[in-house]
């Protein structure tokens, strides 16, 4: 577990709104924005695995994806450093190329927190 960081979780309620914004941007031509227009100054120029990916991981995959969720996911982790390294082609794979993670029903990773990933594994890409 990593300390905490002040990042702000999501509630239900602004889950459900952020759900409820998802499903009427495409109506609008909105939301449509690609990762190369995400402002870069969005996300760190050097993110660091307990400041930065650690709670990304926990806001957005660990509910299923941890040893002990319980959920389907648990045999693939990301509660770890060493298992976001393991299961790197996977978080690839279903939230940056397909996007159906997190699940539909939950919520959007944010450009920014997938820019904030891309450059930490471009990095360094160090655990602690």
């Amino acid at each position: 577990m990593h300390p905490p960081t002040g990042r702000p979780r999501p509630t239900a309620p602004a889950r459900l709104a952020l759900a409820a914004l998802l499903v009427a941007l495409p109506a609008c031509g909105a939301g449509d924005g690609t990762l190369e227009e995400v402002d870069p100054g969005a996300a760190p120029a050097e993110p660091t695995y307990e400041e930065h990916i650690a709670p990304i991981m926990e806001d957005y995959c660990t509910a299923c994806h941890a040893k002990d969720a319980g959920g389907e996911g648990g045999e693939v982790r990301y509660d770890t450093c060493e298992m976001v390294l393991r299961n790197w082609g996977s978080l690839v794979q279903t939230a940056f190329e397909e996007k159906t993670m997190p699940p539909p029903t939950a919520y959007t990773l944010p450009s920014a927190d997938v820019l904030t990933l891309k450059r930490w594994k471009a990095g360094s890409h160090v655990c602690p």
